[in-house]
């Protein structure tokens, strides 16, 4: 059986695994709003709110970008009448675009952004709020933050559907106790969001954490490809294919997300 017989073949159940994988181990792919497109769409204006005249921009295109894993897969597992081992590299590629597709998202499009802002005090953007440790715990130090990032986003009218993205380090301090503390400092920052989800993700830099409010049309992502898997090539000893997707991230309201740093 060729390559391309055998993804016909177990195409339902290849689709299957990927989706799985890409849901559970993409953050963005749980958080972040989807808006589908063609196919053949190649760009996308990049709806970005204006604050100061009160204007959408949808007039400047961004390019719908393509991510893509290769997956090579031994001919004697195609050959296979059980597809299980040959699932594992499709399994494994897919956690691993998943974990791209967030770093697109939360890194590039939202932290980076803001980061970039900073430097350049763009008044479109809320500026960085500093983690300070109090009483030596930087977890106590990030409810104080997520406090003030809060009120930030509250001057700005966002008001709902708060949740955070901690990098691994933060999200570890967050579930330190403080000394004579009887709470988690995470505990604490849940209640300043109304109980909005805190989730950790390797994609930031350690340290950092996003404060976001998810209400409609703040964030999103333009998907005009979903991951799928093609048939590119073989030889005699294995099956060479392709895991890819075409989608782009639009933080189009910049004031709706504070980037916090210890």
């Amino acid at each position: 059986m060729n390559g391309d017989e055998w993804l016909q073949a177990h195409e339902a159940a290849i689709q299957q695994v990927i989706t799985t994988e890409t849901e559970q181990g993409g953050l963005a792919h749980r958080m972040v709003p989807v808006v589908t497109v063609p196919e053949q769409t190649r760009t996308v204006s990049i709806d970005r709110l204006n604050y100061a005249s009160g204007i959408v921009d949808d007039q400047t295109q961004t390019d719908i970008e393509r991510f893509a894993d290769p997956v090579a897969i031994p001919k004697l597992q195609t050959d296979d009448p059980d597809p299980a081992r040959a699932f594992v590299a499709i399994r494994r590629s897919s956690q691993q675009l998943a974990r791209r597709h967030d770093e697109r998202v939360f890194r590039k499009e939202i932290a980076d952004q803001i980061e970039t802002a900073e430097t350049a005090t763009d008044p479109e953007f809320q500026r960085i709020v500093t983690i300070t440790a109090v009483n030596k715990s930087i977890g106590d130090g990030a409810v104080t933050a997520v406090a003030d990032a809060i009120s930030k986003l509250d001057s700005e009218g966002y008001r709902s559907a708060y949740a955070m993205v901690a990098s691994n380090t933060l999200w570890t301090e967050l579930h330190r106790r403080g000394t004579g503390s009887a709470t988690l400092p995470i505990d604490a920052v849940r209640a300043l969001m109304d109980d909005g989800p805190v989730q950790r993700s390797s994609v930031l830099k350690g340290g950092d954490a996003l404060l976001l409010s998810l209400g409609e049309g703040r964030v999103d992502r333009i998907v005009a490809e979903p991951p799928r898997l093609a048939f590119i090539d073989q030889s005699a000893t294995a099956r060479q294919f392709e895991l890819y997707e075409r989608f782009v991230p639009r933080l189009r309201e910049t004031r709706s997300a504070v980037l916090l740093r210890v």
